[in-house]
């Protein structure tokens, strides 16, 4: 297994193309297709925000504290700038329709009540930031980690991590069985999105995967056949328990998904020759492309819904999904673009000067 499995020490670049995938689901999860296609991408992608999470997990197994301060200052500066954006689109929209005064507009966002649902339950009322609460949720999962290595700076041990996890994703299963029973199936309310049932569950799932990922592999003897089987597998769990039991929140198919796409990819997949060259972008540029994606598909879908130049586009439920996502593909890489080329600059500047 170790001559076939990609180095945990540098960034793995398949995790990194399906985090990418796991983007694009979101998009086609939030501005759905018509019909029953539609319905079965959701299903498809029950996943995605859940692999988001285990992701981080898994690259946090042994992290240092500095380590995880540097990537909640990055996450903080991430929900800030996005906040920043979405604020900025409801104060531009709600001024242009004249139905709001900018003050007007403001006081409605903040209340004692939408302040305790952020805090506790990452959930957002206020307008057009619904999805924000995965950087909520993420910030309040390192920061878990960080206090538990402040006090008992320990790298090597989390087993009451991994028992405070599973105790929140019993909850989950809980809130996500029971709920939507007593509602009659049909709520749309984000029951368990926040950190604690799904947050805090998926990121030690995936640090629990990197833990013991060889015994994992070994006690249960698995091969790559064996994890094609339990992927798909996964995924027809998902497909019942959407379309077949109601729209609950029962995350037994996205449990397996999440699990096995994670195992399969850090232990099976094949080493490229050179990390960087197995595409023409890094790693870490696929990563800021899928994150970009996540974060901003949300105002090209209400751009185009408020102007009616773009009414043949949203009245069309098959040209519509892909439209929100073309214009994120392509704000996602024009940033990675002048990224790169500040980048380059910087370099031949700093050559020029020695």
């Amino acid at each position: 297994m170790e001559n076939t499995a990609v180095s945990k020490n540098v960034k793995n670049p398949y995790i990194s193309a399906v985090k990418l995938i796991a983007a694009i689901f979101i998009v086609f999860i939030h501005v759905k297709f018509p019909g029953l296609f539609g319905n079965l991408i959701e299903c498809a992608g029950r996943f995605a925000v859940s692999y988001f999470f285990a992701v981080s997990g898994y690259y946090s197994y042994r992290a240092v504290s500095s380590r995880l301060i540097k990537r909640l200052k990055k996450t903080v500066i991430l929900l800030i700038i996005s906040d920043i954006i979405f604020l900025g689109w409801g104060l531009f929209i709600n001024c242009l329709a004249g139905n709001q005064s900018p003050g007007e507009y403001l006081s409605s966002l903040f209340s004692i009540k939408d302040a305790a649902l952020f805090l506790f339950a990452d959930l957002r009322t206020g307008h057009y930031t619904f999805h924000l609460w995965y950087l909520t949720a993420q910030i309040k999962v390192y920061l878990v980690l960080y206090l538990w290595l402040c006090f008992t700076n320990d790298r090597f041990s989390y087993k009451p991590l991994y028992y405070a996890a599973f105790s929140a994703f019993t909850l989950s299963l809980g809130l996500g069985s029971i709920f939507p029973i007593i509602a009659g199936f049909n709520t749309d309310l984000p029951i368990t999105s926040n950190s604690l049932c799904t947050g805090l569950p998926m990121f030690m799932y995936g640090l629990f995967i990197h833990n013991y990922e060889k015994e994992l592999i070994s006690r249960f003897q698995l091969t790559g056949t064996k994890i094609f089987i339990l992927l798909i597998t996964g995924f027809v769990l998902s497909f019942t328990e959407l379309l077949g039991i109601g729209k609950t929140e029962i995350p037994l198919g996205m449990i397996l998904t999440v699990g096995v796409l994670v195992l399969g990819l850090t232990g099976f997949a094949p080493v490229p020759s050179h990390e960087q060259k197995i595409i023409i972008v890094t790693p870490d540029e696929i990563d800021t492309t899928s994150l970009i994606i996540y974060i901003i598909h949300p105002l090209f879908f209400y751009i185009a819904i408020s102007f009616p130049v773009f009414q043949p586009v949203t009245q069309n439920g098959w040209l519509f999904p892909p439209f929100v996502l073309m214009c994120s593909v392509l704000t996602a890489l024009i940033y990675c673009l002048i990224k790169r080329a500040v980048k380059k600059f910087s370099v031949q500047n700093r050559a020029a000067q020695h």
